[in-house]
């Protein structure tokens, strides 16, 4: 009886514990944008980088401006970085900032999101 006892109160003890332990955790949120002004930005090209980031880890929130050629992306800063959210839109065939497209992607793109 005594160690049944000693034993629920060690399982309450370790629940409370890891408990109070994951609310000290908090998210790192953070929020980029994008520069995509060297790619034409269609209404395809749009759906494709938006099912990218879908995929991506990490990502919260994705918007296209295709006014401004932007994509402003809220994102889990434990889960992912700027360079690695750059290689999701290199990796489909569409520029990041400064980085290139991966020609296997671009040469994947429907015609209407490549560039004249």
């Amino acid at each position: 009886m005594k160690t049944k006892i000693i034993s629920l109160v060690s399982v309450i003890f370790l629940l409370v514990s890891v408990i109070n332990s994951n609310a000290y955790y908090t998210r790192d949120i953070k929020t980029t944008t994008i520069n995509i002004s060297d790619n034409m930005i269609c209404h395809m090209s749009v759906r494709i980088m938006e099912k990218a980031f879908k995929k991506a880890k990490g990502v919260e929130t994705v918007e296209v401006n295709r006014n401004e050629k932007t994509i402003t992306i809220t994102y889990d800063d434990s889960k992912t970085d700027l360079s690695k959210l750059e290689k999701v839109l290199t990796k489909v065939g569409f520029k990041a900032n400064d980085k290139d497209a991966s020609m296997m992607g671009y040469d994947s793109l429907p015609d209407c999101c490549k560039t004249k």
